[in-house]
């Protein structure tokens, strides 16, 4: 792409480094005070460029210099407004973003499956959340989307409400009815922000959905590191149109993130910002035929499921990088399968699920890769077969009433109550089994009889839940507000 060639913070970096000024300052290392295991692994190089705010290297919180050039050639790549490099993760950006847009008491609207983040955001600005609900699949317990129809009905009765998260797309690579959903809000004057963590490959071959900056959001925070290569934490929040003033985000972001931040990070954004744009579309058109070569590989595989079909439950695409293999019908559960794997055959899968198992292929993949992870699949289905008996299916998650905030029940005193026990309080903390990943209660929320009954057949399955003690007495406990 014309006028991306550039790095300019690498190349500032790389020119500090030949300068071979002496260093009296931050940080301590000074790139020769190394533990010797660090520089046995990595060797000195990393730690030359391991640098602060130097003259001529600029500042993350007020650029001026490389750092501002290099996001406006982030911006100009996604055809965005202004753009911030946020060493804090998607996490710092979906934060900042969401309070930058709203004051204390204010309603928004969240999914149902919304990340951890935007609990903190909702704690952090007092804010009120009116969830819409998740479509999940009963058998996999995975999350599609979301019920465009309920969602809709939300945004018509809450007119009061500031903004909207949507995901887009879900970790699993699913994309819901997002233009709709997005149409619906701005058009009942919500600002809309999108948690585009998994999509930040969108934007540069055809064979992907649409990126939530083209179907118009107003804000899409992305994880960099997931899939464009990136160092970890590193990640960038676009603003994409009038709606959203960047000088209230760079503030949320000034509370949010270190005033030391890595030129390490930023410097990998930099450099996976330019081969994003002058490869991307080659390498991620490569990685997506190499996917259609593993899902039509795996879907052969007796007693193995490529999952899902489009037109089940609220997608509307996927990504075909994200491949989601149902391993049910060889009647073992996901983290048996993916134990035999890594034990097995040395392969690590990015996601296990009650049943399912997640693939995730990257122009980092090649010809042996997917024959390597074919060949695994091929014996786990061997090893097991077919016994004839599936794992159960995942619990769908009650209804729950709303007693306070977030932020009344984040700082309010707390104490631990078994699942029984606990029945009629206020839930201090929120409890996410895993699968769905939709959190059966958040803070703020009644623990209900209908809860502490599926919580405890999520028990009894093995499947995971987030925030229960088990540690605390033979029943798991969970935290509760006192009264």
């Amino acid at each position: 792409m014309k006028g991306q060639e550039a790095a300019p913070l690498w190349e500032a970096l790389k020119a500090h480094v030949r300068t071979g000024y002496a260093g009296f300052h931050v940080p301590g290392h000074k790139g020769r005070y190394i533990p010797a295991e660090l520089y046995a692994a990595w060797g000195p190089a990393v730690f030359a460029y391991d640098l602060t705010e130097l003259p001529g290297l600029d500042n993350l919180h007020a650029p001026e210099g490389p750092i501002k050039e290099a996001q406006r050639l982030a911006a100009e790549l996604y055809g965005a407004r202004h753009t911030f490099f946020l060493v804090g993760g998607t996490s710092a950006g979906l934060i900042a973003s969401l309070l930058a847009v709203t004051k204390p008491g204010d309603k928004v609207l969240l999914p149902r499956f919304a990340h951890r983040s935007l609990l903190a955001a909702t704690i952090l600005g007092d804010l009120r959340p009116l969830f819409y609900p998740a479509a999940v699949d009963p058998v996999c317990g995975l999350v599609c989307g979301w019920d465009q129809a309920e969602a809709a009905r939300i945004i018509r009765e809450h007119t009061d409400a500031r903004a909207l998260v949507l995901v887009h797309p879900t970790y699993h690579g699913l994309v819901g009815p997002a233009a709709e959903l997005i149409q619906d809000a701005q058009k009942a004057g919500l600002t809309v922000i999108a948690d585009e963590a998994h999509g930040p490959h969108f934007y540069f071959h055809s064979d992907f959905p649409a990126g939530a900056l083209a179907l118009g959001v107003d804000a899409a925070v992305q994880s960099t590191h997931k899939l464009l290569g990136s160092f970890t934490q590193s990640s960038w929040l676009h603003i994409g149109s009038e709606r959203i003033s960047p000088e209230p985000v760079a503030e949320a972001l000034r509370w949010l993130e270190s005033s030391s931040p890595s030129y390490l990070l930023m410097a990998s954004l930099d450099l996976a910002r330019r081969q994003a744009a002058l490869t991307g579309a080659r390498d991620w058109g490569r990685a997506s035929k190499l996917a259609q070569e593993l899902r039509q590989a795996l879907a052969a595989v007796p007693n193995l499921e490529v999952w899902p079909n489009n037109d089940r439950f609220q997608v509307k695409e996927q990504d075909p990088c994200k491949i989601t293999v149902y391993v049910g019908r060889l009647g073992v559960t996901g983290p048996q399968a993916a134990f035999y794997l890594q034990e097995k055959h040395r392969i690590q899968v990015e996601l296990v699920g009650f049943n399912t198992l997640l693939l995730i292929i990257t122009p980092a993949d090649n010809e042996e890769t997917i024959r390597r992870v074919v060949s695994a699949m091929k014996d786990l289905a061997a090893k097991y077969r077919a016994t004839g008996t599936a794992p159960s299916a995942v619990p769908p998650l009650p209804a729950v009433p709303v007693r306070i905030s977030p932020r009344e029940a984040a700082f309010s005193q707390k104490s631990y109550l078994s699942l029984s026990e606990a029945v009629g309080k206020i839930a201090a903390q929120a409890l996410v089994p895993y699968p769905p990943g939709v959190p059966a209660i958040w803070p703020g929320e009644e623990f209900t009889v209908e809860v502490a009954e599926v919580l405890n057949r999520y028990v009894r399955l093995g499947i995971p839940v987030q925030g229960l003690n088990a540690d605390a007495g033979t029943e798991p406990h969970l935290l509760v507000v006192e009264e």
